[in-house]
C-alpha cells in the first residue's frame, strides 16, 4: 500500500516528492518503506543578441549567448572553432553555435552581423582664388557610404560641408558618421592670377 494509494509493486507517473509503501506479508506481517522522487533536468534553451559592426571592413562585431535550463556545465561549439560563449571582434558575416548542457541536451543558434554596405569616403573640391590676393576662395566636401548623417570638421574650423573666403592654401577635413567612422581629405586653394 503505497501512500498515493496505489496498491501493486511498483508505481509510476509521479511528481516529484517522497512517497512511503507499507508492505504486508500472508501472515499479515507489515514492513514500511520510503524513497524520494526528484525534480528532473529542465529542457535547455538558449538566445543570443548581436552587435553590427560599425564601420564598412572593421572587426566590432559581438554576439551574447545566454543559455539557461539543462544542467550546468554549459559549453560552446561555434562554426569557426571558438569555444567561447561570448564573441567580440568579429566581422560582418553568419555565425552558429551549438550549446551544450552538462546532460547531454543541445540547441543550436544561427546569427547574422551585418555591416554598412559602403566604406565612408570623402572627396574635396576647391575653386582657387577669382584674383591674387581676394581670399574667396572655397572648399567643399562630398561624402558617401557609411553610416548618415556626417558631421564635419575642416583643419581652420569650418564645421559645415563646404567652407569659402579661403585664401591660397591647403585645407583638410575630418567627415565622421553618425556610427563614429571617420575619414579625412584634403584640396588646395591656389592663388588668382595678380
Amino acid at each position: 500500500l503505497w501512500s498515493n494509494g496505489g496498491l501493486s509493486s511498483g508505481i509510476s507517473s509521479l511528481a516529484p516528492g517522497t512517497y512511503s509503501v507499507t508492505v504486508t506479508d500472508a501472515n499479515g506481517c507489515s514492513v514500511s518503506s520510503s524513497g524520494t522522487v526528484g525534480t528532473g533536468v529542465s529542457v535547455l534553451s538558449a538566445t543570443g543578441v548581436t552587435t553590427d559592426v560599425l564601420c564598412h571592413g572593421d572587426a566590432s562585431g559581438a554576439i551574447d549567448v545566454s543559455p539557461a535550463g539543462g544542467s550546468t556545465p554549459y559549453s560552446f561549439a561555434w562554426s569557426d572553432g571558438s569555444v567561447t560563449e561570448d564573441r567580440t571582434g568579429l566581422i560582418a558575416g553568419s555565425y552558429s553555435v551549438t550549446v551544450s548542457d552538462g546532460s547531454g541536451q543541445t540547441v543550436a543558434l544561427n546569427f547574422t552581423i551585418n555591416e554598412p554596405a559602403l566604406a565612408l569616403s570623402a572627396g574635396v573640391s576647391t575653386t582657387n582664388e577669382s584674383i591674387a590676393g581676394a581670399a574667396d576662395g572655397t572648399a567643399s566636401v562630398a561624402a558617401s557610404g557609411g553610416t548618415a548623417p556626417y558631421s564635419y570638421l575642416w583643419s581652420n574650423g569650418g564645421l559645415s560641408s563646404g567652407i569659402s573666403s579661403l585664401v591660397p592654401g591647403t585645407y583638410s577635413v575630418t567627415v565622421t558618421d553618425a556610427n563614429g567612422c571617420s575619414v579625412s581629405s584634403s584640396g588646395t586653394v591656389g592663388s588668382g592670377v595678380s
